[in-house]
């Protein structure tokens, strides 16, 4: 059983061969296009897709409509380029309702629509046609892919599929852009992001050495940590992800990362009984590869501090944006409530008993 639950993963950096030059190919993860770009960030990946659109449209006003539970990081770089943004409404259990959504894209008529299924789940269900609709009427179409990367259910017939490999595991950036239907109209980048790279490496080592042999300060790997995550918030310029993230990613144990979600997943949303905790992502099925198991509670903020003082580490994905369109009352009862328990590949079922023992627990 490991001493901590959650929280920044972990590497011996020292296992891994830095110079294999290795290309990803992104129909390994069902994902099928005409032509692929790597980049440092899903956010990079995000914001290039919407620069190779605006340079095929031309210099005219562009409208978008997006997911209303999202992260900052997915609404700036809309905001950056000047765009009129408006969200999209989703239900109590994170699901789009086909037949509001599609009269919003006909009422709003915007130029882009952004699609974000979450935490691993098929919660667009039933919006292909309005998305085959949408797009002979000229719309583009993107999905963010990177909350169900590995799970297998149906792909939806968009033009851009953009994401982030690192949130699930130590992979110290990359993100990625897939044209389904043609090219890229703009340069792809060709330099990495050496200091972030290293800096990411380095946190992965300090932790590393924390966690497998006890050794170091805390402290000091979490300020690493931070630091590297400043260097990423400070990006402006394009970046290519590096050889040493492609290395990890190809070399990953993808069977192992899927069976020990669903594995630690089942188990936790078995076992969970607390009268404080309503389960929010549901069932698991054969086809779903989970992020994290969420949860929502009025007592979010009184549990996430009853975990940490376990040592057990539950993040808030997302808090909401301070920049923002309108939302419906629902959607700001999630991003009050709303609670991730880590389920990932790092665990094991004892792990998981101890979070849920400390769960059930909560008063």
């Amino acid at each position: 059983m490991l001493k901590e639950i959650g929280s920044n993963f972990w590497l011996d950096i020292r296992t891994i061969k830095r110079e294999i030059d290795e290309e990803i190919n992104m129909s390994d993860y069902g994902i099928v296009g005409k032509a692929s770009v790597f980049l440092s960030t899903g956010r990079a990946a995000l914001a290039y897709a919407i620069d190779d659109i605006k340079s095929k449209k031309g210099n005219v006003p562009i409208k978008a409509l997006i997911p209303p539970y999202t992260c900052h990081t997915v609404i700036q770089p809309f905001l950056d380029r000047d765009i009129n943004v408006q969200t999209y409404n989703i239900d109590s259990k994170l699901y789009i309702d086909p037949n509001e959504f599609g009269e919003l894209v006909d009422s709003f008529d915007p130029d882009i629509v952004l699609i974000h299924r979450y935490f691993g789940f098929d919660t667009a269900i039933g919006i292909e046609e309005i998305i085959n609709k949408g797009r002979c009427a000229g719309r583009i179409f993107i999905e963010d892919r990177t909350q169900n990367i590995f799970s297998s259910f149906n792909s939806l017939p968009v033009d851009y599929i953009i994401g982030s490999f690192r949130k699930w595991g130590p992979i110290p950036e990359g993100g990625y852009c897939v044209n389904t239907k043609g090219g890229f109209t703009i340069d792809k980048p060709e330099i990495e992001h050496k200091e972030l790279v290293e800096n990411k490496m380095y946190s992965f080592q300090l932790k590393n050495d924390y966690m497998k042999k006890d050794e170091g300060e805390k402290c000091f790997f979490l300020k690493k940590y931070v630091e590297a995550e400043e260097l990423l918030d400070s990006e402006k310029d394009y970046y290519c992800m590096s050889k040493v993230s492609k290395a990890i990613i190809k070399h990953g144990n993808l069977e192992e990362l899927k069976q020990k979600r669903q594995e630690n997943y089942n188990h936790v949303y078995k076992n969970l009984n607390n009268g404080y905790v309503a389960i929010l992502t549901p069932e698991l099925s054969d086809n779903d590869v989970p992020l994290y198991l969420a949860i929502t509670s009025d007592k979010r903020d009184e549990l996430q501090v009853c975990l940490r003082d376990k040592d057990i580490y539950a993040p808030i994905v997302w808090p909401k944006p301070k920049r923002f369109p309108a939302i419906s009352n629902g959607v700001e009862e999630i991003y009050k409530t709303v609670l991730c328990f880590p389920i990932d590949q790092r665990y094991g079922l004892d792990d998981m008993s101890r979070m849920v023992n400390t769960i059930n627990s909560f008063k």
